[in-house]
């Protein structure tokens, strides 16, 4: 009975140790859409990882939440090109990336930065002028970020 169980919690340490780290759940957040939450950059969430990234103007997108904001195009991940570019907002925690410097940049000019994608629940829910006038954002769901730690 003990050999058992010994077996057993061993194969549970090894099957845990080998399931790939990369988050992916179904959430449903509506009674007619559902999303699987992922990453973009294929390394899991948390991931600190060098970028090369172009800087969009907001206001160049047909997209009103993207208006008055910067994102960034993210074109290298720890020097390896992607074969495709996504766009993320971004929080900048290294306090360099601000809207006059990024302002100051040629649209097809790249910078380096350190950053890692994470992601969060945001938008306006269903349901929501019932309670407070109806205001324009994005529709409630999952949504990819990046946190800025440096620019190199």
């Amino acid at each position: 009975m003990k050999a058992t169980v010994k077996i057993l919690l061993t194969l549970l340490v090894f099957i845990t140790l080998n399931v790939k780290s990369q988050v992916e759940s179904k959430y449903k957040f509506d009674t007619k859409y559902s999303k699987t939450i992922s990453e973009k950059l294929s390394f899991p969430f948390g991931t600190i990882l060098e970028m090369e990234v172009k800087i969009i103007n907001g206001d160049s997108l047909n997209f009103k939440a993207a208006k008055g904001n910067y994102l960034l195009q993210v074109e290298k991940v720890n020097n390896q090109a992607l074969t495709t570019f996504y766009t993320f907002f971004f929080e900048d925690e290294s306090d360099q990336l601000n809207k006059k410097f990024l302002a100051s940049l040629n649209s097809s000019k790249t910078i380096k930065i350190i950053a890692y994608e994470t992601g969060a629940f945001r938008g306006i829910p269903n349901g929501y002028d019932k309670y407070n006038p109806m205001k324009w954002d994005l529709l409630y769901g999952f949504q990819n970020y990046l946190v800025v730690l440096a620019k190199k």
